[in-house]
């Protein structure tokens, strides 16, 4: 695997451009691992368990950007909460515990949330709940339904902030892709370029881009069958 800092010498060695332009390419390669490919593809998804606060609150994260998912224990399963947006916080007091544990977690699994056409539910918007078990996220809290005590134990999944360096290591499904969209931001405001190089160099990072989610993301012909002949149906035919 190569550091981000041999893709940028790569990408100034294809160019045939001096050391001069190391940091723009490297703020361009940062630019593509922090707003593309670990926000959309390749994101760092932590899981913690979080302790209920006296006030039925407790702190995100620091690093924390979206939730993925956050549930209870019941038996050796971690149940998914629904997301109530009307609850509010109304107090400044604050009790958390954060550990980063790799799932399984504590011995639990989540459970399934995946329907029989392998469609995501999502993160349960709109999902119904009758005994307060839910929660809601208000600026840095997480804020808790009736049914919970202080000092109970909740497990959350989120994506996480993610620290890049030139000595940040790209996995080689992604290296093309960083590689092409370091040629094209440079091709766009190259003012020596004209419209037919920037339109080309876009469309050779879409394509690379493409490639790397379809090698990450990847469906073996069996699997493509079945997606195929799950989802057809008969009809009547006049």
């Amino acid at each position: 695997m190569k550091t981000l800092d041999n893709i940028v010498r790569g990408a100034l060695a294809d160019s045939g451009l001096p050391i001069h332009y190391y940091m723009q390419f490297l703020h361009y390669a940062t630019d593509f691992l922090e707003n593309e490919l670990y926000m959309d593809t390749a994101g760092s998804v932590k899981t913690v368990k979080i302790t209920v606060g006296s006030d039925l609150t407790a702190t995100l994260p620091e690093d924390y950007i979206d939730y993925v998912r956050i549930g209870m224990n019941r038996g050796k399963y971690i149940v998914p909460m629904p997301l109530r947006p009307t609850l509010m916080d109304v107090s400044e007091e604050l009790e958390s515990s954060n550990l980063d544990i790799v799932i399984p977690f504590d011995g639990y699994y989540w459970a399934n949330y995946i329907n029989s056409y392998a469609e995501h539910y999502g993160k349960f918007y709109g999902a119904d709940t009758d005994g307060g078990d839910h929660f809601n996220i208000v600026g840095t809290k997480i804020i808790f339904g009736y049914a919970f005590n202080p000092d109970d134990v909740v497990y959350m999944q989120y994506l996480s902030d993610v620290t890049i360096s030139n000595t940040t290591i790209v996995h080689p499904y992604y290296e093309g892709a960083v590689t092409a969209f370091i040629h094209w931001k440079f091709s766009e405001w190259n003012k020596q370029d004209n419209i037919s190089s920037k339109e080309r160099s876009k469309k050779n990072y879409l394509v690379e881009y493409r490639k790397a989610r379809a090698r990450k993301f990847q469906l073996t012909p069996e699997q493509i069958v079945t997606l195929l002949r799950r989802n057809t149906k008969q009809t009547t035919k006049l």
